[in-house]
C-alpha cells in the first residue's frame, strides 16, 4: 500500500476521480487541511498523523452525487488539537472514521452539515483512553430527506479521561431525516473518567431521530464463557477490548489496509492467540 507522505502546513486534496488514496502527514505545529470531491465521484482515503503537538484545521467537501470513506488515523506522540468541517451536497454520502490507538492526549471537534436534499453522513469514532481524550461530535440537518449517524467506541484504561459530546441536530425544514447515535464505552479500571453526553436539537416532527449509550465494565458473564473456551482472563479481557476496536478497521474497503489495522489493534491490546 503506497502512502504519500506530506509535510506542508497547508495541503488541498482535491479529488478528481474514483478509487483508494493514502496520506502520511507529518509536522509539528499548526497546519491547514482542504480535501474536495467533485461530482459523482467513489473514493476512499487513509490519513495518518505523525508529530509532536499537532493542531490541525481540516475542511470536507462532498459534492453533488459522490460518496467518500475517510478514514482518519492518530499516530502522533504527544498532544493533538483537531477541529474539522465538513459540507456534504445532494445526494452525496460521506463517513469518516476517527481511530485513535496513541498515548497523546487528543480535543477534536467535529461539526459536518447535510445541505442539501439526500445528504447521508456518518461518523464513527474508536479509541483507547489512558489519558486525555475529549470529542465533540455535531452533525447539522439544514435540508430534507437526510439522514446522520454517530457511532462512538472507546476503552478507558486507569488515569483514562473520556468525553464524548454527540449532537444531532435537525433544523425546521429538514422533514422527513434521520439522526441517530450510539455510544459504547468499556471501563477498565475504578480510577478513571468516562463521560458520553447525547444530544438531540429537533426544530421538525417529521423525524426519526434517537440515541443509545453503555458504559460499563467487562462483564464477567462474558468473560466466564470464554475461559470456559481455553482462553485465559487476560486474553478474554483483550478479546473484548479488540471488538470495540475493531468497527474502525471495517469503514475502508481496502483489504490490505483493514488486516493492517485489525494487527496494529492486536498489538496495542497486548493480545496472544
Amino acid at each position: 500500500m503506497k502512502s504519500e507522505t506530506i509535510k506542508k502546513r497547508d495541503v488541498q486534496l482535491h479529488i478528481k476521480k474514483d478509487g483508494f488514496f493514502s496520506f502520511h502527514i507529518e509536522g509539528s505545529e499548526a497546519s491547514q487541511l482542504l480535501i474536495t470531491v467533485d461530482k459523482h465521484i467513489s473514493a476512499s482515503l487513509y490519513i495518518t498523523y505523525h508529530g509532536i503537538d499537532i493542531a490541525c484545521n481540516c475542511h470536507v467537501v462532498i459534492e453533488s452525487g459522490s460518496s467518500c470513506k475517510i478514514l482518519f488515523w492518530n499516530e502522533v506522540s504527544s498532544s493533538m488539537r483537531f477541529q474539522q468541517t465538513a459540507e456534504v451536497g445532494r445526494d452525496a454520502s460521506l463517513t469518516i472514521g476517527y481511530g485513535d490507538l496513541s498515548e497523546a492526549e487528543v480535543v477534536s471537534d467535529v461539526q459536518a452539515a447535510l445541505l442539501e436534499e439526500g445528504a447521508q453522513v456518518q461518523l464513527l469514532t474508536a479509541c483507547i483512553s489512558g489519558q486525555k481524550k475529549h470529542y465533540a461530535l455535531h452533525c447539522l440537518h439544514e435540508a430534507a430527506h437526510t439522514s446522520s449517524q454517530m457511532e462512538n467506541y472507546c476503552v478507558v484504561k486507569k488515569h483514562g479521561d473520556y468525553i464524548m459530546k454527540a449532537n444531532g441536530q435537525i433544523k425546521k425544514g429538514a422533514y422527513q431525516s434521520t439522526s441517530v447515535q450510539k455510544s459504547r464505552v468499556l471501563t477498565m479500571s475504578e480510577q478513571q473518567r468516562s463521560e458520553v453526553i447525547p444530544l438531540l436539537l429537533i426544530d421538525e416532527n417529521d423525524v426519526k431521530a434517537g440515541h443509545a449509550t453503555t458504559v460499563g465494565q467487562p462483564d464477567e458473564r462474558q468473560l466466564y464463557y470464554m475461559q470456559t473456551r481455553g482462553l485465559t482472563r487476560e486474553q478474554a479481557i483483550s478479546l473484548l477490548v479488540i471488538g470495540y476496536m475493531m468497527p474502525i478497521a471495517e469503514i475502508i474497503d481496502h483489504e490490505e489496509l483493514r488486516d493492517q489495522l485489525r494487527t496494529d489493534i492486536e498489538k496495542k491490546v497486548g493480545y496472544h492467540a
